[in-house]
């Protein structure tokens, strides 16, 4: 994979008009979404579970042109909020684009003034010298959307988390910890920070650069004040989209996806055309004890790419990490919306990949845990001990031609799995919601949108964990474009 800037000069010669016919051939999954909605009842089909009470949120890219621009990268399209309010057996949908700098620039035509995933900023040398001492972000916050200390955060990979009003979806700004511009300073975070359960505190990872010093800084945030728990030098840093936690350490898998900083600040690339794929490094595991900040481990295993952790935990005096790997870094240009307008679009396949990490040896073992491509996996419930089950969007081609078609519940013990399939549909990550008082680790419901094309309407699905069937959908009225990650907030 080449992860050059003249890969947005390539892309940017095809011209507005290119992009329109490109944008007119994207499969239905990636139509923009247009307006708001405000809690729209919704038709119901089965027998929504009496217990099941609460919102599930959504967040995702939703618009991918406005009058003088076009998305060049799926992940660049507009965040796009969803809500579905779930109570007494009735369900009701909000949606709303996240208010942001981009999105203003977008709706008023304006130059293309903040550097997108994978998208190139016009940008003069005054802009890039202001941007070196003041940086200026989009905040186009379309990947996750988490619960915590009683707000609802909109995250991407920016340093900042942009809260949204719970009830309206409305944007009040940027959550300010108060020391950003201080010690705590940075020019990425993960998208995916954890919440520890038994600390009631949100644990992250952000990539910081201070002169010549670069160096990853693991924090802890509650009650609105952040704590850094370790620094760990690096020389280049790596693309980091999540990370691992269990109860005792941190786990910071660094890719060959390897950022040039002096590029990522003074060019005019996308921020993908930042980083180089460098195989010949190999992955590296640092396994950080939460307590000391000391590295327990620093390990080297071949080249592979995530965005996805799943799971971690110790056990028997080592470290285990669940995570989806590729073979490289290619997902990502797969995701730019002229390769998915193609008529051959393939995306590469990931896997259930299992670390077990033994400090004391310095050595790693790994394994694939069950067959089959799948993403957006998680565990249920996260308690830091191993997990039985699992679930999963998984692909029934293992080409993955036409996108995700299956949702998939994985026995990680018995390592099988079963799978649920609507005829023509494209499914969405699956959210598991547990049954207040339930014991087993499948004892809930999974909620997921699958995706509909063209003349049939998208919906929620709501599946017996157990049995893995379905015992309700929520019919759409309109179609909503593939999302990426959301949460379920229980009343």
């Amino acid at each position: 994979m080449d992860g050059r800037c003249g890969k947005d000069v390539a892309r940017a010669a095809l011209g507005r008009r290119g992009l329109e016919l490109v944008s007119g051939m994207l499969p239905s999954t990636y139509r923009s979404f247009i307006g708001q909605r405000s809690r729209r009842p919704l038709v119901v089909q089965g027998v929504v579970p009496s217990w099941l009470s609460g919102v599930l949120y959504r967040n995702g890219p939703g618009r991918f042109e406005g009058p003088a621009w076009e998305a060049r990268h799926a992940f660049d399209g507009l965040a796009l909020l969803q809500r579905f309010a779930i109570h007494g057996g009735q369900v009701q949908w909000s949606a709303r684009f996240l208010d942001s700098p981009l999105a203003a620039q977008v709706t008023q035509g304006r130059r293309e003034r903040f550097r997108g995933f994978g998208q190139a900023a016009s940008r003069t040398w005054f802009d890039i010298v202001r941007d070196v001492v003041a940086p200026r972000h989009a905040d186009n916050a379309n990947v996750s959307i988490i619960h915590q200390d009683g707000r609802l955060l909109a995250l991407t990979e920016t340093p900042y988390g942009i809260e949204v009003d719970a009830q309206t979806l409305a944007t009040r700004g940027r959550l300010a910890y108060g020391d950003e511009r201080s010690d705590m300073e940075a020019q990425t975070t993960t998208a995916h920070p954890h919440h520890d359960a038994h600390s009631d505190a949100l644990v992250n990872l952000s990539t910081c650069f201070k002169g010549r010093e670069r160096f990853y800084r693991l924090w802890t945030a509650r009650a609105g004040l952040r704590r850094e728990f370790a620094r760990l030098p690096v020389r280049r840093p790596a693309y980091l989209h999540s990370f691992g936690l269990s109860r005792a350490h941190a786990v910071v898998v660094e890719f060959p996806l390897l950022l040039d900083p002096i590029r990522l600040l003074l060019a005019g690339g996308s921020y993908h055309s930042a980083f180089d794929w460098a195989p010949a490094t190999g992955t590296r595991l640092r396994v950080v004890e939460r307590a000391t900040g000391r590295i327990a481990a620093d390990c080297t295993i071949d080249a592979c790419f995530a965005f996805h952790h799943v799971h971690a935990w110790d056990e028997d005096g080592t470290v285990v990490v669940d995570l989806l790997t590729y073979p490289d870094a290619g997902i990502i240009d797969a995701f730019y919306l002229d390769r998915l307008a193609g008529p051959h679009a393939i995306r590469p396949a990931a896997r259930y990949t299992r670390l077990r990490i033994d400090p004391a040896r310095g050595r790693v073992t790994q394994e694939q845990l069950v067959a089959g491509t799948m993403e957006f996996a998680s565990v249920a419930p996260a308690r830091g001990e191993a997990p039985r089950h699992a679930f999963a969007v998984g692909s029934s081609d293992a080409t993955l031609v036409g996108g995700y078609d299956q949702l998939w519940k994985i026995d990680l013990r018995a390592r099988r799995t079963t799978t649920w399939q609507e005829p023509g549909g494209i499914c969405g990550e699956p959210v598991f919601v547990p049954r207040p008082g339930g014991r087993a680790s499948d004892d809930g419901l999974v909620l997921a949108l699958c995706h509909m094309p063209r003349g049939r309407r998208d919906f929620l699905v709501m599946l017996d964990a157990q049995r893995f069937q379905e015992c309700a959908r929520a019919i759409l009225p309109e179609h909503v474009p593939y999302g990426l990650h959301g949460c379920f907030v229980s009343s």
